[in-house]
């Protein structure tokens, strides 16, 4: 069981769920010592697909010729675009100065097609909770929308800082101040899967 309570009289609790619990296999393909991929897989429940993924890991164990192509990137690489993006719109680096993306709210940041959005009230999420770390209610809340960056994601403190509204993002450990976590944060689904992708070019780097 989960409980916070704050100074504006908010008291919230909630069960923590067992499936909450990750489980988590992982595999590296190396070919030579130029050529390297990995994938990871985790769920939260017990069902870890170890066969699926080492039969991936495997079909990918080869070298190829150097070239000139497009890049498909593989959900775990733009997972990984995604935890520099947040760091970006961290509302303590924000107000610090120390963020790539300070100052710039309401400008275009990236392609018209790139749409983020932190999420903590997604149902079965690993970042799902009903409150952040000082009571607030969680959020959706529209990071970046048509390429054009449109909120940081804060807690009360950044946000006073900024003179902002907080964005429910408070994370809290045992001991200390809050900090700021994302919720379940995302990139909008486009409009071509990645099979269709790869088939508009004859040669592609995934």
């Amino acid at each position: 069981m989960a409980l916070s309570a704050n100074t504006g009289g908010r008291i919230v609790r909630f069960r923590l769920c067992p499936s909450r619990r990750t489980r988590t296999a992982a595999c590296s393909a190396i070919t030579g010592i130029r050529w390297r991929a990995a994938w990871r897989s985790s769920i939260r429940r017990n069902k870890l697909e170890k066969k699926r993924l080492a039969a991936r890991c495997d079909d990918s164990a080869r070298k190829v010729k150097t070239a000139h192509v497009p890049v498909v990137l593989d959900p775990m690489v733009s997972r990984s675009m995604l935890e520099h993006i947040f760091e970006g719109v961290n509302g303590d680096s924000v107000y610090r100065g120390a963020s790539f993306l300070a100052g710039k709210l309401g400008e275009k940041i990236a392609g018209a097609n790139v749409n983020v959005i932190d999420d903590g009230t997604m149902s079965g999420g690993f970042g799902t909770t009903p409150f952040d770390g000082e009571g607030i209610p969680t959020r959706r809340t529209v990071v970046i929308e048509n390429g054009i960056l449109k909120s940081y994601l804060l807690n009360t403190y950044t946000a006073k800082k900024l003179g902002m509204e907080t964005t429910a993002n408070a994370s809290r450990g045992l001991a200390g101040t809050p900090g700021i976590g994302p919720g379940i944060i995302f990139w909008s689904r486009g409009r071509n899967r990645r099979s269709r992708l790869s088939r508009r070019s004859k040669t592609a780097s995934m």
